[in-house]
């Protein structure tokens, strides 16, 4: 692993850590149960490392994330 790849690992255990942490403060979610708000943020610490983890990457409005998705859905949809 060079030295970039390591700083970026470091980033995203680093957000990974920050994810879990400010989950401690956040209620329980029971699925059928809990209030979901409408304008609220529904994201966790996976979330969160692919959005760093894109910006990282220098693209905010697509790239390989965007890629394989498209790929992925596609393939879903039988056009891949």
């Amino acid at each position: 692993m060079n030295q970039v790849e390591l700083m970026r690992k470091k980033i995203l255990d680093a957000v990974m850590e920050f994810a879990r942490a400010s989950a401690e403060k956040s209620p329980a979610f029971y699925p059928g149960q809990s209030h979901v708000p409408v304008s609220g943020k529904m994201i966790d610490g996976n979330d969160l490392q692919n959005l760093v983890d894109a910006c990282l990457d220098g693209w905010l409005t697509t790239g390989r994330f965007a890629h394989e998705f498209e790929s992925r859905f596609a393939a879903f949809m039988g056009q891949g």
